[in-house]
């Protein structure tokens, strides 16, 4: 037994080695490829051979297979130069690759652009390509033809009617007349729309074979419903060189052009109040108050007087709103203040509804002045002196407030004011003097033609202010513009 045990340790020792080698073996083996999980996509069957027109410069190929995919412009191939890929939509089962090809083609021959699957995708792979193409226009190689181009024309963020952009006009296989960096007038223009009144389409010859159309001047601000469409552009006979007439060149009218208006309010304006107050005499029934518009961007077509303005305070109407060089006018109207002790006040602001206009707090206050008012005082008469003849004592004041009265200090014209009374006889004559200090008036009686005796008494004196007498008003709007009977006595 202990013979035959000894025999079997070589055996087992050669299994053990012969063990050791093979998971040796099997650790130097490499691993297994990753699963490519990108999904192979088709080109539909009826988009395999896709042909556009001459002058078209966009198309589409689709893929099927993209179910649930979010694909983008990268995960595609387009060749040759000349196209790119502006977007992938998927919808459903199918993408739709758009291709933006650079420009008509003005060749006789037809040109083709390949859309494919990028080899670096993450999302997609496969050998499916569609096939574009673009056909010749079977002009002549050699024949004039332009080449229209530019980014249009469209409103400035302005907003004032001022119209951007630019088409141009590029001649191959022929030169453009006029001289370079002028204006270019060989060539008509027609819209499907009326083009404003105000914006004049110009061109300028910016070399000698391109011409640069754009606008000039302004337009009230429109709105998007006022949007121009259908501007033809045709060059004339006079735009080429002699033995070239329009009709020989390719491409001499362009499409269908657009000007793009944006609509007022879109962006809302800011307004400031300036002056922030204003003040109007009892007897107005209208006020204009005044808002600043920084960057003078509104017109009087933007704005509306019953959704753009409010009046906050006081019973006053938003009659009519105007807008002109930055500055916003607002005219209001209310009754004539009648209340001899209290101003009335309105306040205008914006209204926070409004859709064009924006200020928060913004507001201007108008106050309307009491109605101006006469306190009379003094003396009720004038007493002619027991020693001196033809002097008299007493004086009448009147104070006024509400307004002031027109003149400096000092004497006050006799145009300013009247004497009168039923009972002063004829062959009396009264001399007054009247005295301005700040708005009082000192009524003195000086002198009379003759010394009478008191058979001549007179009880019914009134003194009366003429228009002429108030810086603001009229006489008949200033509460007791006339005096109470006054006497004259004679001694």
């Amino acid at each position: 037994m202990r013979t035959i045990k000894k025999s079997l340790f070589p055996i087992i020792a050669l299994f053990a080695v012969i063990g050791l080698l093979v998971t040796a073996c099997k650790d130097d083996d490499p691993e297994p490829p990753a699963t490519d999980t990108r999904v192979a996509l088709t080109a539909v069957a009826d988009q395999t051979g896709n042909s556009i027109a001459a002058t078209v410069t966009a198309a589409t190929a689709e893929f099927a297979g993209a179910t649930g995919l979010s694909l983008e412009a990268g995960d595609f191939t387009i060749t040759p130069t000349g196209a790119t890929i502006s977007s992938v939509q998927v919808d459903g089962n199918i993408a739709t690759v758009a291709v933006a090809i650079t420009a008509p083609n003005a060749t006789a021959t037809q040109k083709t652009f390949t859309v494919g699957i990028a080899s670096s995708s993450t999302k997609i792979k496969g050998t499916a390509t569609v096939v574009i193409t673009q056909a010749g226009t079977g002009v002549p190689s050699n024949t004039p033809s332009i080449t229209w181009g530019g980014d249009g024309f469209t409103e400035t963020s302005a907003n004032n009617g001022t119209v951007e952009g630019s088409v141009t006009a590029t001649l191959i296989n022929s030169t453009f007349t006029g001289t370079v960096g002028q204006p270019f007038t060989n060539y008509n223009t027609s819209a499907g729309t009326p083009i404003p009144s105000g914006l004049t389409l110009v061109a300028t010859k910016t070399s000698n074979t391109l011409i640069t159309f754009t606008f000039d001047q302004t337009t009230q601000a429109l709105s998007h419903d006022a949007n121009v469409s259908g501007i033809i552009i045709s060059f004339t006979d006079a735009a080429f060189p002699e033995g070239i007439d329009a009709e020989d060149v390719n491409l001499s009218e362009s499409g269908s052009l657009t000007i793009t208006f944006d609509a007022p309010g879109e962006e809302q304006v800011e307004l400031t109040a300036n002056p922030a107050s204003a003040s109007v005499a009892a007897k107005a029934t209208t006020a204009t108050v005044t808002f600043d518009d920084a960057g003078g961007t509104l017109t009087t077509a933007n704005l509306d007087k019953d959704a753009d303005f409010i009046i906050t305070e006081g019973t006053a109407t938003i009659t009519s709103v105007s807008a002109d060089s930055g500055t916003v006018s607002v005219v209001i109207g209310f009754a004539a203040n009648i209340d001899t002790t209290n101003p009335v006040v309105y306040t205008v602001g914006i209204d926070e509804n409004s859709e064009v206009i924006t200020g928060a707090g913004v507001t201007v206050t108008v106050t309307q002045a009491a109605k101006p008012k006469i306190e009379w005082g003094g003396d009720t008469g004038f007493t002619e002196s027991n020693s001196v003849a033809k002097t008299f004592t007493g004086s009448v004041t009147a104070q006024l407030t509400g307004d002031t009265f027109v003149g400096g200090d000092g004497e006050f014209a006799a145009a300013n004011y009247t004497v009168t009374g039923t009972g002063i006889p004829d062959d009396v004559t009264l001399v007054f003097t009247a005295t301005k200090a700040g708005d009082t008036i000192t009524f003195t009686l000086e002198d009379t033609s003759e010394d009478y005796d008191s058979d001549k008494d007179i009880s019914d004196l009134v003194i009366t202010f003429t228009d002429a007498a108030f810086t603001n008003s009229n006489a008949a709007d200033v509460e007791d513009y006339e005096s109470e009977d006054l006497t004259v006595t004679f001694n």
